[in-house]
Formats: structure tokens, C-alpha cells, sequence
């Protein structure tokens, strides 16, 4: 599992909490509602991102630029718009070229 300190990835079949450190098994798809952890409580929200990837963030820990796109994401886009935007958003990640030599 691959962490930041206010967010954790892992998969749609389990996924270590970032705040109690416990395992979430079968956590689903995309949810652009805020829930929480079903052990410690913490509001967080699950974004899927490609066929099993899952993200866990925690927005009383992210940036601020991020708890103002949760929410707009959550204000303005539905759940189809926004698994549309994360879709859009892989594809431009894949059609970047990777730096042969990135400069000092």
C-alpha cells in the first residue's frame, strides 16, 4: 500500500485506513459522497480510479486545493460526470510522453 499523509491507495479488494491503519475489504466503486472508515470513523471519500485501483482520501488531511475539488466535484458534477473527468484525466496521463532525459 502506497500512503501519503491524507490519502492511501490499495485495491477494490481491500484497503489499509489511513487514519487506524485498519483493513477495508470489498470497498466498491466510486463514491463522491464523503462516508467513513467502518472502524475508526473518519469521514473519507473512495474514488476508484481505473479497474481496481482505489483511493482513500481523508479531506480534513488533504490541501486545501484538494477539499475545494472534492468540493466541486461534490457540488457540481454527478457520478457519471465524474467517473467521466477521472477517465479523461487517465487518458491524458497515458498519452503524455515520458522524459527520455528529464533535466537537472
Amino acid at each position: 500500500m502506497e500512503s501519503n499523509n491524507w490519502y492511501a491507495v490499495g485495491t477494490q479488494a481491500g484497503i489499509n485506513c489511513l487514519n487506524c491503519n485498519s483493513s477495508i475489504v470489498e470497498v466498491g466503486y466510486t463514491h463522491t459522497d464523503t462516508g467513513v472508515c467502518p472502524y475508526c470513523k473518519t469521514p473519507c471519500i473512495f474514488y476508484g480510479i481505473g479497474k481496481d485501483n482505489v483511493i482513500q482520501v481523508i479531506p480534513d488531511y488533504a490541501p486545501d486545493s484538494f477539499r475545494k475539488f472534492i468540493s466541486w466535484v461534490q457540488t457540481d458534477l454527478s457520478e457519471m460526470e465524474f467517473l467521466f473527468l477521472i477517465g479523461a484525466i487517465k487518458r491524458i496521463g497515458r498519452d503524455l510522453p515520458v522524459a527520455q532525459n528529464p533535466p537537472d
